[in-house]
């Protein structure tokens, strides 16, 4: 009984942190009470998953301190996030033979697809780039959106594309920066609809608003849009050679022929030819304005 009402009276405490306390309560501190709810649950509550419990929590107060009204729990924030996606990533990564050998920190429920729910769930990117852009928030959005530029089953919505877009080209100088260095170090990993709404933004772009700054952007989105394609490329040759084999096994040799459709003998021997890279990026245009920047305007902010 009082194993129950201490666990409550924890998660009660966490779930409504109010502005003032997460102000003056510090990381260690959250982080003790959490090691407590753990050590209570593994006790008194044997089949409750408690990784799942604690680190959901982690997100739940991340999410409070991005949220909240002082700009330095803000930064911390964002910097849980991180920490969280490390720990994610460290799992993924790595078998558990080097995770115990390099003494790794790792997430033991949370995972990419579960981040990117609840990243999408609770509003994070339209948070940061939509109600409060900041250029150090958005500095450090990185590893948000990477995970969600990696999630094929819901992948990254054309309004947050469209909203990194808004902060990377018409707000102060510092945000369009830190915007379109999220872009170029996540483009190489974008699904191919996000992939097209971003380049459907780039292209309206007219070539007198390059300046040198975004002709080194237009360099650094053909690279990645680049090697995004030939990613996907691979991943349908894959597929292909999967139905390839299975077709040979159940003898039907016509089959992948109809699939992928058409009477192409180019994409009959190459499926990655079915995708069109004039949908995702301009080569001449950024041959055209690589090869003069000497013509490209000074900097300025609309």
């Amino acid at each position: 009984m009082f194993a129950n009402e201490v666990t409550q009276t924890l998660s009660y405490r966490l779930d409504n942190l109010t502005d003032q306390e997460i102000k003056e309560v510090d990381r260690s501190t959250t982080r003790r009470v959490l090691n407590v709810l753990e050590s209570f649950i593994r006790i008194y509550q044997p089949g409750t998953n408690v990784y799942e419990v604690s680190e959901t929590y982690e997100l739940r107060i991340a999410q409070k301190l991005l949220m909240s009204p002082y700009f330095d729990k803000k930064i911390c924030g964002v910097a849980d996030f991180k920490d969280i996606f490390i720990r994610v990533d460290n799992r993924q990564r790595y078998s558990e033979h080097e995770i115990r050998q390099n003494d790794l920190p790792v997430c033991r429920f949370l995972e990419m697809q579960r981040v990117s729910h609840w990243i999408l769930e609770t509003k994070i990117l339209e948070y940061i780039f939509i109600e409060n852009p900041h250029s150090e928030l958005i500095k450090r959005s990185l590893e948000l959106v990477y995970i969600r530029a990696l999630d094929k089953e819901n992948p990254l919505q054309e309004s947050i594309i469209e909203a990194m877009w808004k902060c990377a080209t018409e707000k102060h100088e510092d945000i369009i920066r830190a915007s379109l260095g999220i872009f170029e170090q996540t483009v190489a990993f974008f699904q191919l609809e996000g992939l097209a709404a971003l380049y459907s933004h780039l292209k309206l772009l007219p070539n007198a608003q390059y300046d040198d700054m975004r002709v080194d952007f237009l360099k650094k989105y053909t690279e990645g849009a680049l090697a995004a394609l030939q990613k996907h490329r691979n991943l349908l040759r894959a597929q292909a050679q999967g139905s390839k084999q299975v077709q040979q096994a159940q003898s039907t040799s016509s089959t992948l022929k109809n699939f992928f459709g058409g009477k192409n003998k180019k994409n009959e021997k190459d499926p990655g030819h079915l995708i069109d890279a004039s949908k995702y990026l301009d080569l001449n245009k950024f041959w055209q304005l690589s090869q003069d920047t000497n013509e490209t305007v000074p900097f300025k902010t609309r």
